[in-house]
């Protein structure tokens, strides 16, 4: 994951060349950087699909270990459980909890009190979401 930011914001660099490039008018430049940026993004993805192809006798091993290994499983299934929660985590940094706060605690009780599942409280805050913007603007639209 590391790789591809880092070919990403290499890729950024070169873009920034062939803009200036177009700007001179120099189409020749804006297309010699254009590829050049393109290169170190290839590269991010071929180098780690090429390791794990080179690799892969290796990853059998692995896996068959982890088949196993009992603890290793139950090591990975507690991590799995506890990503959503880090996602969600994550998003509650990004979301204005002074305002939007009665969203959350209704999300919180749908999903621990009515056993309401993560896609059903995306789609019920998609809904609410919708309606809260088109009621915001003073009047009830739903689309029309």
């Amino acid at each position: 994951m590391q790789l591809n930011i880092l070919g990403r914001t290499v890729n950024t660099f070169f873009l920034h060349k062939a803009e200036g490039a177009l700007n001179a008018n120099n189409i020749k430049a804006f297309e010699r950087f254009h590829v050049m940026g393109l290169i170190p993004w290839m590269l991010a993805d071929i180098i780690p699909v090429f390791l794990g192809v080179m690799f892969s006798d290796y990853l059998t091993i692995i896996s068959d270990f982890a088949a196993s290994a009992q603890w290793f499983s139950h090591g990975l299934q507690v991590v799995g459980g506890a990503l959503p929660a880090i996602g969600f985590a994550l998003l509650l940094c990004y979301m204005d909890l002074k305002k939007y706060w009665p969203f959350m605690v209704i999300g919180y009780a749908l999903f621990s009190f009515a056993n309401v599942p993560v896609l059903g409280l995306a789609i019920l805050g998609v809904a609410f979401g919708y309606m809260y913007i088109t009621m915001g603007k003073g009047g009830v639209d739903y689309g029309k």
